[in-house]
């Protein structure tokens, strides 16, 4: 983790805090709509428990998602599915 996300280069964390892309690879219009309420730069100040920090790092170690399986289950669609909705 770095303590300034909006100054290290490979971030979005700069463009979400001041309401703009540079580069125009982020969907700024969108994020205006479900940001209006958040103060994003506050948000990124907050530390982080011990605990949620060693299961971040854990997730990230094995390249896996941090998420339960129950959520997990609910990204991953069935080809079925997929061929209903074709």
């Amino acid at each position: 983790m770095v303590r300034k996300p909006w100054l290290y280069a490979w971030s979005s964390a700069a463009a979400h805090i001041e309401n703009t892309d540079p580069t125009g690879l982020l969907d700024m219009k969108w994020w205006r709509t479900v940001s209006k309420r958040l103060d994003w730069k506050a948000i990124l100040q907050k530390q982080i428990n011990e605990n949620d920090l060693s299961k971040i790092r854990l997730a990230t170690t094995r390249g896996r998602p941090l998420a339960t399986d129950s959520f997990l289950s609910k990204l991953f669609v069935d080809e079925a599915d997929l061929a209903e909705i074709e």
